[in-house]
């Protein structure tokens, strides 16, 4: 499963050596470090395929999720990159799934990029572009954040109903306060309400 990923990787870092793209200016403000912190709450849309007894089984789910952008990594000779966790329902409690955002054009307020999670124990994978947009006053506070999953896929390795398909999605920069976590000491974040999590994706995050 780790080797599916690192393929996506080597594939995205050809690309790149072959069709160099400058993304930032010269100047310091032109950080991905204003998308540090953000929580966007995205609806997304599965159109895709499970394995069944013998047959494919057409598979359409909708769900409602947040993207949390925890960190900018800055490495020499690297292009920089956003991490941070997506989170869905599962099992009465939120869970996370880590990401990696590494923009390949435009600017820090407006960029396409190779969007990648890692893969869950229940064997969820999510890779493919996203657009990430920001809109802030004269005074810079954010007046529209907003992302859009463009050209994404998932996939769930599982020995016993394997699927794949597309990931299709948007969603906006809403106040940590919107989010329906809460943090106690010792203990993960959780659902304040029970959600139905029986669908093909929340079953992968288990």
């Amino acid at each position: 499963m780790r080797s599916t990923k690192v393929l996506a990787s080597l594939i995205l870092a050809a690309g790149l050596i072959i069709c160099p793209t400058r993304l930032w200016g010269d100047d310091a403000s032109d950080s991905l470090a204003i998308w540090v912190g953000k929580w966007l709450k995205v609806s997304t849309h599965l159109l895709g395929f499970c394995h069944g007894p013998g047959f494919l089984e057409r598979v359409k789910d909708k769900n409602k999720g947040y993207l949390q952008v925890k960190e900018l990594v800055e490495l020499q000779d690297q292009l920089p990159r956003l991490e941070g966790q997506i989170w869905f329902p599962a099992q009465g409690s939120w869970v996370p799934l880590m990401v990696t955002i590494m923009p390949v054009l435009g600017t820090n307020l407006d960029f396409v990029a190779f969007f990648e999670s890692d893969i869950s124990e229940g064997g969820l994978y999510l890779n493919g572009y996203v657009r990430m947009i920001m809109r802030r006053d004269e005074r810079g506070r954010v007046i529209l954040g907003a992302v859009q999953f463009i050209g994404t896929n998932y996939s769930i390795f599982s020995s016993q109903s394997p699927c794949a398909g597309a990931f299709l999605g948007r969603g906006k920069v809403v106040s940590p306060f919107k989010v329906p976590y809460r943090y106690e000491v010792g203990c993960p974040w959780q659902q304040k309400e029970s959600t139905d999590f029986g669908r093909p994706i929340l079953r992968a995050l288990a």
